[in-house]
């Protein structure tokens, strides 16, 4: 999909751009949901390699309703 492909472009820039201890995403439409069934894998696909790359503390959904990613830190 054209539209993920420039998401991806915009976010991996975003992201690098930061020194910001924190780093929270928000989202429409989320990659993650509570039952798998919801999961949108495509999105998934395209979006988690970049939030493990820039160590994304937390995602944000819109759906009257949160989802976390919680990574685990290494001391």
């Amino acid at each position: 999909m054209i539209y993920l492909e420039a998401q991806k472009v915009w976010l991996d820039k975003d992201l690098s751009s930061t020194n910001k201890t924190w780093k929270i995403v928000f989202f429409h439409k989320t990659p993650y949901y509570n039952k798998a069934t919801r999961s949108n894998e495509q999105i998934k696909a395209a979006f988690q390699p970049i939030f493990d790359k820039y160590h994304v503390d937390i995602v944000f959904k819109y759906k009257h309703a949160m989802e976390l990613i919680v990574r685990k830190r290494e001391n």
